[in-house]
């Protein structure tokens, strides 16, 4: 996240990069979103590692 905050701010070339492969690249994007959306199963994963980590603290 930190490298990505890097690039938008510190690189001001990279941002039509990052803008065309968003806009530009539908096959990328809609692994992306399947990712996100249709992973119960990951999803589930990480929400039990965020319940861990609040019981931890």
């Amino acid at each position: 996240m930190l490298m990505h905050q890097d690039a938008l701010l510190m690189r001001l070339f990279t941002m039509p990069m990052y803008r065309d492969a968003l806009l530009m690249c539908p096959l990328t994007m809609l692994m992306h979103r399947d990712a996100l959306l249709m992973r119960p199963f990951t999803m589930s994963m990480h929400l039990n590692a965020l319940a861990l980590q609040a019981s931890l603290v």
